[in-house]
Order: structure tokens, then C-alpha cells, then sequence
């Protein structure tokens, strides 16, 4: 009698892998509005941001790298403002002079961006990893309209209220500088004047430039560089509080806190760099449009672009130092 072979076992074999290759393992849906509603509900969005945000490829000799040339340029990006073009080297006016170099400070401060980005992590080809990417994902757009809809009357006027009202209590109140003064007395005077080639530079440095090189900085490489030592919600309050750190003025430090954790949030839940930018964008319009348009005494974000960038590049020194020093997750 012929012999029947057995074929449980790989029959069960061949019908699991097959199972496993018709069933791959769920990835969170790209972000939407209903999608980050779902997932704020159930508390999932931070574990749904862990999945979906790409691995870091840069390691301990890129990272000191990028922030040991972020120290040199910072210093010479700094120096290089006393030459940046000023009103009488345009024949221009004295506003149209200060739009010029608000201007041009950002672009300066963009370029330098660049350059110490490109020149430390290139090795590391980190575009090709999913990183520094700006796709604009359909549904994200949506997403970020609605979260300012949201977020921007909350962080001003009720949580610039709420600091305001702590740093009298402290004894605070007048003791902050506040950096963002000069440029809302250059505005309104602008709008006085009815000098709209002015207000145009100024608008384009304050919501395009100006977030562009600090989201490509800030998201794009200090908080990425803190996923691979840190767990997600460590690095949205660590990136949040130092954010606002660098923005401290009168009355800024919850607000700007508040909306660099949706920046954040943003950023690790799409892996894109468009959503924080559009958000950071429209709040500096925002801010700028209350400024011309209804009066408004006081810009809730303002910086000084040279300056961030040497603390920002401290801040990433200070990370640098922590790996350096034996953390084992960064490899």
C-alpha cells in the first residue's frame, strides 16, 4: 500500500504564513481630524506617534557635530547682523530700513540652518530615512485649522492671562525682557504710515522664514534627536518647556509652551514637518494681523532669531553631553 506523506505540519505552516502575509501588522492611519479626535480620547496618540515616526539615523558623532557648528555660526550669524543692510545703505525709510533687516536676519539665520544640518547629518542621509520631509498629507491641513481654531484663543488671551496674573503674584511683572516690543512698535508704526511694502517684510519674516528655520532646527532635528534617548512624552515636555524657555517674555511662557506641545504633537504624529509649520505660521500671522489691524499691545512669541539659535544649539549641546556620556539607547 503506498505510503501517504504527512502534511499537517506544513499544511498549519504554509497557512500561518500565508495568514501573516495577507494580515501584516496594523499601522496607525495617516493624521486627521477624526483620527486625532479618535485617538485624544482613547489616549492613544502618543503610542499611535511611536509607530509611525521614523527612526532616527544620525547617532553621537553626527549630533555633536551639527551642534559644535551651531555654536561657530551662531557667533558669526550674530556678528554678521551689524552688516546686515540698513536704511540709509537702501535709500529707504527708517521703517523700510528695520523691515529689511528683520528680513534679512531670518534669512541669514535660515541659511545657517542649512548649512550645519547639511554639513553634520549628510553621512546619515536622513531625508532618505524619512526625515526633514514637508509632505502635507491629505486631512492634515484640516487637522491643524481646527487645533488653531482651538489652541490660538486659548493660549492668548486665557493662558497669557493666567501668566500674566502668576508673574504679578511673583512679583515678575516688568522684570522679563520682552523681545517681541521693538517689533510691535515697528508694526503699528507701519500700519500708521500705511507702509505696506514694509508690513509685507515683516510678515514674510515673522510667518514664513522665520518657522521655517526654527521648525527645521527645533522639530526637525533637537526633538528628533531626543526620541531615540528619551520616551515620546519626556520629549514633548523637555521640548515644549525649553521652547518657551527661549521665547520667555511678559506673560509668554504658558502660551508658548502650550503650542510648542502641539507642534510637537503635530510633528511626531504625522512625521511631517508641514503641520507644525503651518500651525507656527498662522499663529505668528495671528498675532501680526491683532498687531496691525485691532491694536494689539503685545506679540505672545516674540525672539530674537540669532540668539535662539545659540540656545537652541546649547540645548542640543546639553543632549549631546547626556549621550556622549554612556546613554546605551542612542546608537
Amino acid at each position: 500500500m503506498p505510503r501517504t506523506l504527512p502534511s499537517c505540519s506544513f499544511q498549519t505552516s504554509a497557512g500561518a504564513t500565508a495568514a501573516a502575509l495577507a494580515d501584516p501588522p496594523s499601522r496607525p492611519p495617516p493624521l486627521s481630524l477624526e483620527v486625532l479626535v479618535s485617538e485624544l480620547a482613547s489616549g492613544q496618540l502618543l503610542a499611535s506617534a511611536k509607530q509611525r515616526f521614523p527612526a532616527v539615523p544620525w547617532g553621537p558623532a553626527q549630533l555633536a557635530q551639527v551642534m559644535t557648528w551651531s555654536a561657530a555660526l551662531a557667533v558669526v550669524g550674530a556678528a554678521s547682523t551689524l552688516s546686515t543692510p540698513q536704511a540709509a545703505a537702501l535709500g529707504a525709510t527708517e521703517l523700510q530700513g528695520a523691515a529689511v533687516r528683520h528680513l534679512g536676519l531670518e534669512v541669514l539665520c535660515c541659511c545657517i540652518t542649512t548649512a550645519i544640518l547639511f554639513m553634520g547629518l549628510r553621512r546619515s542621509k536622513p531625508r532618505a530615512a524619512g526625515h526633514f520631509q514637508f509632505d502635507l498629507e491629505p486631512g492634515v491641513a484640516m487637522t491643524v485649522v481646527a487645533l488653531a481654531a482651538v489652541a490660538y484663543p486659548l493660549a492668548d488671551h486665557l493662558l497669557y492671562s493666567i501668566n500674566c496674573a502668576a508673574e504679578e503674584a511673583l512679583s515678575l511683572a516688568g522684570q522679563l525682557p520682552d523681545p517681541g516690543a521693538a517689533l510691535v512698535a515697528q508694526l503699528r508704526q507701519c500700519a500708521e504710515a500705511g507702509d505696506g511694502a514694509s508690513l509685507a517684510m515683516h510678515f514674510v519674516a515673522s510667518c514664513f522664514v522665520g518657522p521655517l528655520w526654527e521648525e527645521t532646527f527645533w522639530r526637525g532635528f533637537f526633538l528628533a534627536s531626543m526620541t531615540r534617548v528619551l520616551p515620546l512624552p519626556a520629549c514633548l515636555l523637555l521640548s515644549s518647556g525649553s521652547f518657551a524657555l527661549l521665547h520667555l517674555g511678559p506673560g509668554t511662557l504658558l502660551p508658548v509652551a502650550a503650542l510648542s506641545a502641539v507642534c510637537d504633537a503635530l510633528y511626531l504624529r504625522s512625521g511631517s514637518l508641514a503641520a507644525p509649520l503651518l500651525f507656527h505660521a498662522g499663529w505668528n500671522g495671528y498675532q501680526l494681523g491683532l498687531i496691525v489691524l485691532a491694536g494689539k499691545e503685545a506679540f505672545v512669541y516674540g525672539s530674537l532669531a540669532a540668539p535662539l539659535l545659540f540656545h537652541a544649539g546649547w540645548n542640543g549641546y546639553q543632549l549631546g553631553l547626556i549621550v556622549l556620556a554612556g546613554k546605551e539607547a542612542f546608537v
